[in-house]
């Protein structure tokens, strides 16, 4: 992927709705008991920061991730599409990335590219024609994942963009967390990068 430099700075995480689904998260205290299977956890759909790790949304209920270990987070079997956490005890399911800075700033994959607004959605325009299929806001802006596992930043809102690492195999979710990138790879699990996205390792391997 064609990958240009760009240095204008924006943070925090991706937290929007778009027809959502409004679920109740579990407490550490209330999540079911006990892990579970990391075979299990297919199908994913996305990924959202908890109090001690990751959520990990799927076509059959959600999980989180806490340290290596994975475990149900609730006993309900949502099939949630286009997760995100909103705040404490508030998931969201559906959703393009809102910048937590500018709540008027939207950057999403869209057709030929990335689609940016600058007024919550109401208008767009083309940021750029990098072929990314996930996005989400992160400590040095925008990041995005390409169909074939390629990681990169955007510091501009989306115009131009740096290469980082690569993950292997496809991609079915990204998160940017304050402290980890994760992405959820099909038929393999949840990989796990503490060095700003140039190399991640499994914390979830689905074929163990």
């Amino acid at each position: 992927m064609a990958v240009l430099g760009g240095r204008r700075g924006a943070g925090v995480m991706a937290a929007a709705v778009a027809g959502a689904l409004l679920i109740a998260a579990c407490s550490s205290s209330e999540a079911a008991e006990g892990s579970v299977a990391a075979a299990d956890v297919v199908h994913v759909h996305g990924l959202g920061v908890s109090q001690e790790g990751a959520y990990v949304a799927t076509h059959h209920g959600l999980y989180e991730v806490v340290g290596d270990s994975v475990r149900a987070a609730s006993d309900a079997g949502h099939d949630l599409m286009g997760f995100t956490v909103a705040g404490p005890g508030a998931l969201l399911a559906s959703g393009h990335p809102v910048s937590p800075d500018d709540a008027d700033l939207v950057v999403a994959t869209v057709e030929g590219g990335i689609g940016r607004s600058r007024d919550g959605g109401r208008s767009w325009e083309q940021a750029s024609s990098e072929q990314l299929v996930f996005v989400d806001w992160g400590s040095r802006g925008v990041y995005g994942i390409t169909a074939d596992g390629q990681l990169a930043v955007s510091e501009d809102d989306g115009d131009t963009w740096d290469a980082l690492g690569t993950v292997s195999g496809q991609p079915e979710a990204l998160l940017a967390a304050d402290d980890a990138i994760y992405a959820a790879v099909a038929g393999k699990g949840i990989v796990r990068s503490t060095d700003g996205g140039q190399t991640f390792e499994m914390v979830v391997d689905a074929g163990a």
